[in-house]
Parts: C-alpha cells; sequence; structure tokens
C-alpha cells in the first residue's frame, strides 16, 4: 500500500527513514513531508494515489478526498476529527482513526494555567509592568472554592477535574449519561443554564459537531450575573463569536480564554485583540513535548494495527 503522510507531525524528522524502511520490508510504500502543504493543489498532489493518509488537522473536505480514489483509512494525528469529511469517508468505506487521549494532560494543564492568570489577570500586570506602572486598583481573585463548569466531560475534562482537587472547586458538569458517575465524587450535574448561572470559571472541551455549533450564545450569557471567566480550547466555533464580543465589549464576562478560533491560526487582524480582558494563544493545548511522543505512538499504533487487519481508535 502506498502511505502518505501529509503534513510533518511534530516529531524528530530522522525517525521518518527508519519507518519508510520498516514499512518497505514489509512490502508497503512510504512517503513523508517535512514542510507543511501551501495550498488546496498541495494537498492533491500529495494525497493521489495513496491508500493510507496520515494527515494533522489539515481539512480535508469532500472535493480534496475525492482525488484520493484509492484512500481506504485515514489516521488522523488529532483528538478531533471535525476537519475531515466523515460522511465522505462512510459512503466510500474510508476507516478513520484518530489519536485520542495523547494531548489530555497538555490541554487540562493550559486550562489550569488559563484559569489561574486570568483570576489572577497576569497578562494585564505584565503589561503594566512593562510600561513602568504598578498595580493600582486591579486586584485578583484566588481559586479556592470557586465554582467551576466544565462543559464536555470526556478525558480532558475528568483530567482537569483532578487537577482542580487541590483548590476545593465546586465543580458543575451537564447532566450526561456520561457523566453520572461523576455524581459519586461530589461532582454536581445540572443544565448548561444553571452552569452559566452558578459558575464564576466555565470550561469548554465539547467536541465540535452540529448541535455544539454557537452552543455558547448570548442567550446563555444573559444567564450569569457573575461575569464568568471562559475558558476554550476545544473549538471555536462553539462559541457565537458575535455574541462573545458584544460580551467582552460590555464587559459581562470577566474574561475569555481561548485557544481555538473560528479559523486556525495563525490570526490576521481580529477584533479581539482590542480588548485587555482576553488571553488568546495559537492553539497550543495540545503542543508540548510529551504529548507529541505519545501522539507518535499512537498513530504508528493505529497505522500497524490497520496494516495488520485490526482498526482500533476508529471514530465511526
Amino acid at each position: 500500500m502506498k502511505i502518505v503522510l501529509l503534513n510533518p507531525i511534530a516529531i524528530n524528522p530522522r525517525l521518518y527513514p527508519g519507518i519508510k524502511t520498516d514499512l518497505e520490508s514489509m512490502g508497503h510504500s512510504f512517503f513523508y513531508f517535512e514542510t507543511k502543504c501551501k495550498d488546496r493543489e498541495e494537498i492533491k498532489s500529495r494525497i493521489k494515489d495513496a491508500d493510507i493518509l496520515i494527515t494533522d488537522n489539515t481539512r480535508l473536505d469532500a472535493e480534496l478526498l475525492s482525488y484520493a480514489p484509492n484512500l481506504k483509512y485515514i489516521d488522523v494525528a488529532f483528538t478531533g476529527f471535525d476537519h475531515i469529511d466523515i460522511d465522505y469517508c462512510k459512503k466510500h468505506d474510508i476507516k478513520v482513526s484518530n489519536a485520542s487521549g495523547y494531548s489530555t494532560e497538555s490541554v487540562a494543564e493550559l486550562e489550569l494555567t488559563l484559569i489561574l492568570n486570568a483570576l489572577r489577570k497576569i497578562n494585564i500586570l505584565d503589561e503594566l509592568t512593562r510600561n513602568h506602572q504598578d498595580k493600582g486598583e486591579l486586584i485578583g481573585e484566588e481559586l479556592l472554592g470557586k465554582n467551576v463548569g466544565i462543559i464536555g466531560t470526556g478525558k480532558i475534562g475528568r483530567r482537569l477535574i483532578e487537577l482542580l482537587k487541590p483548590f476545593n472547586c465546586n465543580i458543575y458538569a451537564l447532566n450526561r449519561k456520561s457523566a453520572q458517575d461523576l455524581a459519586e465524587n461530589g461532582v454536581l450535574l445540572g443544565t448548561i443554564e444553571e452552569i452559566f448561572r452558578y459558575c464564576k470559571v466555565i470550561v469548554l472541551n465539547a467536541p465540535l459537531n452540529s448541535e455544539t455549533k454557537d452552543l455558547i450564545n448570548r442567550a446563555l450569557f444573559d444567564e450569569s450575573t457573575l461575569k464568568p471567566i471562559i475558558i476554550n480550547t476545544a473549538r471555536g466555533p462553539i462559541i457565537n463569536k458575535k455574541d462573545l464580543l458584544y460580551e467582552l465589549e460590555t464587559e459581562n464576562i470577566s474574561y475569555a480564554c481561548l485557544d481555538v478560533f473560528d479559523t486556525e491560526p495563525p490570526l490576521q487582524e481580529d477584533e479581539l485583540f482590542k480588548y485587555k480582558n482576553t488571553i488568546l494563544t495559537p492553539h497550543i493545548g495540545y503542543f508540548t513535548k510529551e504529548a507529541m511522543l505519545k501522539r507518535a505512538s499512537i498513530v504508528f499504533t493505529n497505522l500497524y494495527s490497520f496494516l495488520d487487519g485490526k482498526l482500533i481508535n476508529s471514530v465511526y
């Protein structure tokens, strides 16, 4: 089979020749690229004739996938797979696996970092210090005992709950079947409206799909009287951006800490830039040395398992 690594996946490039030799000894060919595709035409050129595609978070819609008529398997080097046209894959019997779990620790730690930074207003105080000013009346808050709402209680949400335990936070989560076991450990289950009503900190960990697009909107913000801190490391479109900008402008929220956006960074000029009560990072939640090693291990385990006739980490 022709196996194509579409874009680099942040592992030591010196490992690729060894992988290539190993796969060739099994009767397969392996093509890898050390630079990202610059446009759609380059994507088409790289995936043409591929039987197996290893890919990152590059969007692969139906039109692009149609240029790979031999494609049998997509090995996604990310947890999220909303950038892959799954309907097309189902229709054409293309199997898809992801690398679920590789960034659980890194994303949860970033979320905790953003919460603490927002409560203590670190970014604003850093700017004041660099401009030879003192703190003035700018006062921080402690995390200890705060009500924290977590929307999405998969692996990352659950790891964040563990990280918050030393702070004795009151944890709220959506009342879903998948979260029932958390109630036994003191997590309060309720509606999304109740989370906005009672929580000072709200963390988004939900996947992006037709149900969650624009899930966080002005109607929900209106439920809150606490001027909450919003943390989004999941997917940008889960928050209605127009409504978020309104809340920032009217100071109805304390902070928006965003690692994800409607479009993948680098961002061009954006209205978000003018608000000091924002912390913006260029989609780094998954990007640690440790997570990249875990990701490579999962991705190539997925690959070798598929070649051995076993599909693991399937997304549908």
